[in-house]
C-alpha cells in the first residue's frame, strides 16, 4: 500500500466575487479531462494507480458539482456529486479502479465536471509510491482550436480531449529523434500529417508507455482542430537525468528517479512575450527551461545579469523549441513574438543527510500579462511516515513587484521580511519568494489592486509535484482590435493592443 507519507497538496484558488465571475481564467463552470497514459507495468492489484479529482471554490454561495464519465466502454457510467458549502471549501473524489486504464493509443472516454457556479479543479495522478503528478485543469471556456504539444523526452504522451461536438483534429508530428511513433493501429512518421475524428466527449491518446525506454520528445507537434478542444501531455514515466548537483560528492539518485509528469496545455492564442522563470533554492538539482515557438522567426532573450547581459535564441519555425538550463536564480525572458515556456523540475540529487524533495515534474510558465490579483490556498495532508529522513515540504512561490511587497499579506500577516525575497535577474523591481506552507486555508492578497505570479511545488523522498495555480486565460496573442475609447478598468481586455491584459489596473500603461 502507499506509505501514508505527509504530502501537503497546495491549491491556489482565486477569490471570487460577483463582479469577476466572468473573468477569463482557468476556473469555470465546465471541465473535461482524462488522465495521461500510464505505464504498462503497473497493476491496480497493488492499489495503484490512483486518479483523484480535487474541486474547490471561494464564494459565499453553495456550489454543487456533478462528476460523470462519458463515452467509456465496458463500464457503467460513473456519477458523483460534490457539495461545497463553506465560503472557502475543497472536496475530493478518487476514481474507482475500473475507470483507470493503461495507455491505449486509441479513442478513450472523458470525465466531465460541471456546475452552475464557478469552481476550480486539480487532478492528482498517483502511479506508485514514488510517482505522482498534479495537474491544474483549464475550463473548456478557455480552450481553442490550435496547440503546440510539449512532452518530456522519455516515454512521451499526448492526449486530445474533445467537447460536446464532432471534431476533426490534425496532427503534424514532430519527433526530435526522427523515430516513427508506432501504436497498435497506426505508425506515425515525423513530419507527416494525420487526422483523427472524434465524437462528442471522446479523447484520443498517442503515448509510448511500454517497458522499453524511448528517448524522443514530441515537443513541437502541432494540433489543429475544426472545433475547440483541450490537450494534456507530458510523460507517463520519466527521469530528467542531465543533472549536475551543486556538490560533486552528491550523487544523482537512480533508485527513485522515475516519475509521471503531466500538464494541461494552453492554446497558441494564450501565449506571451514576457516571462519570469522559476528557480529552486531548496534543491541541489537545478531545473530546465523549454522555449517553444508559436510563430516562425522568433527571437528569445534570456537575461543573465542585471547589467544587460543576455543569451539570444533563434526559433526559426513554428514548433521549434530550445532546451536551456535554468539558473539558481529567477530571471527574465522576453521575445519579439509570442512563445510558450515550460519549467521542468529535474530528478533529485541525494546526499548523506535527508533527501531533498521532488522529482521529474513540469509546469507551464504563465506570461506576466496573465498574472492574478488574489489567491486562496488550501493545503492538506494525504500521507505520513515515521522515517525521519522522509518528510514532505510544500511551497508557494510568489513573484511580486517590489512596490507591492509591503502590501502583501498571508492570512492577515505581512510577508515582507527581507529574508524571503530575492531579486529577479534582468527585471528590475521584481522579486521572488519561496514560502513553506503548513496544512490549512491560506489567503494571499495585496492591500492594493495589482497582479503577481503564483506557483506551487513540493513532495518528499523520490517524488514531487509542480503546478500552476489559477490564472487569466485572456487570448493575448490573438489578433487584437483597438478599442482605446472603451478602456474600462476591470474589463480584462487588452484594449490598446500593447500585449498587456487590462493594464489600466494599476499602472496605466498604454493609455
Amino acid at each position: 500500500m502507499f506509505a501514508v507519507e505527509r504530502t501537503l497538496l497546495f491549491l491556489c484558488l482565486y477569490h471570487l466575487n460577483v463582479a469577476k465571475e466572468n473573468y477569463k481564467r482557468s476556473f469555470g463552470t465546465h471541465f473535461l479531462a482524462t488522465y495521461p497514459g500510464l505505464p504498462y507495468r503497473y497493476s491496480s492489484q497493488s492499489g495503484f494507480p490512483k486518479v483523484i479529482f480535487y474541486v474547490f471554490k471561494h464564494s459565499d454561495s453553495n456550489v454543487v458539482i456533478f462528476l460523470e464519465s462519458l463515452r467509456m466502454q465496458n463500464v457503467a457510467q460513473l456519477r458523483h456529486v460534490f457539495t461545497l458549502a463553506e465560503p472557502a471549501d475543497v472536496d475530493s473524489f478518487s476514481l474507482p479502479g475500473q475507470y483507470i486504464k493503461k495507455s491505449a493509443n486509441d479513442i478513450r472516454g472523458t470525465f466531465q465536471l460541471r456546475s452552475a457556479s464557478v469552481f476550480g479543479v486539480n487532478m492528482l495522478i498517483i502511479v506508485g509510491m514514488q510517482s505522482i503528478a498534479l495537474v491544474h485543469l483549464t475550463s473548456t471556456y478557455s480552450w481553442d482550436r490550435k496547440y503546440i504539444a510539449f512532452t518530456l523526452r522519455e516515454n512521451p504522451t499526448i492526449i486530445v480531449v474533445n467537447d460536446h461536438w464532432q471534431n476533426k483534429v490534425t496532427f503534424i508530428i514532430r519527433s526530435d529523434s526522427g523515430q516513427e511513433i508506432e501504436t497498435a493501429k497506426n505508425i506515425y512518421h515525423p513530419g507527416s500529417t494525420y487526422k483523427i475524428h472524434l465524437e462528442s466527449f471522446e479523447s484520443y491518446e498517442i503515448a509510448d508507455c511500454n517497458d522499453k525506454e524511448r528517448f524522443d520528445s514530441w515537443t513541437g507537434t502541432v494540433l489543429d482542430g475544426i472545433e475547440y478542444f483541450g490537450v494534456i501531455s507530458g510523460s507517463c514515466e520519466s527521469s530528467v537525468t542531465a543533472v549536475q548537483c551543486d556538490n560533486a560528492s552528491i550523487m544523482y539518485d537512480n533508485d527513485t528517479s522515475k516519475d509521471i509528469a503531466a500538464e494541461m496545455l494552453l492554446p497558441t492564442v494564450i501565449s506571451g512575450k514576457e516571462f519570469i522563470t522559476l528557480n529552486e533554492p531548496n534543491r541541489n538539482a537545478p531545473g530546465v527551461l523549454v522555449l517553444v515557438a508559436v510563430d516562425p522567426e522568433t527571437t528569445v532573450k534570456h537575461y543573465m545579469d542585471n547589467l544587460g547581459g543576455t543569451n539570444l535564441y533563434s526559433l526559426v519555425k513554428q514548433g521549434d523549441h530550445k532546451t536551456i538550463d535554468a539558473t539558481q536564480y529567477a530571471s527574465f525572458l522576453t521575445s519579439d513574438k509570442a512563445i510558450q515556456v515550460y519549467y521542468v523540475m529535474r530528478s533529485l540529487c541525494k546526499g548523506p543527510g535527508p533527501y531533498e524533495i521532488g522529482d521529474a515534474s513540469v509546469t507551464k510558465l504563465i506570461p506576466m500579462q496573465l498574472f492574478y490579483h488574489i489567491y486562496v490556498l488550501y493545503t492538506f495532508t494525504i500521507t505520513s511516515t515515521s522515517d525521519k529522513n522522509d518528510y514532505s515540504r510544500d511551497y508557494i512561490v510568489l513573484i511580486v513587484h517590489q512596490d507591492l511587497i509591503s502590501h502583501m499579506v498571508i492570512d492577515g500577516h505581512e510577508v515582507s521580511e527581507e529574508r524571503h525575497w530575492y531579486p529577479v535577474v534582468g527585471k528590475p523591481g521584481w522579486q521572488i519568494a519561496h514560502l513553506n506552507v503548513l496544512p490549512g486555508l491560506h489567503i494571499v492578497k495585496a492591500r492594493i489592486s495589482a497582479t503577481y505570479g503564483c506557483y506551487t511545488y513540493g513532495g518528499s523522498k523520490g517524488f514531487g509535484y509542480l503546478t500552476t495555480t489559477d490564472h487569466s486565460t485572456d487570448k493575448i496573442s490573438e489578433f487584437c482590435i483597438h478599442s482605446v475609447k472603451t478602456m474600462t478598468p476591470g474589463d480584462y481586455e487588452d484594449n490598446d493592443c500593447d500585449g498587456r491584459s487590462d493594464e489600466e489596473i494599476p499602472d496605466a500603461l498604454g493609455k
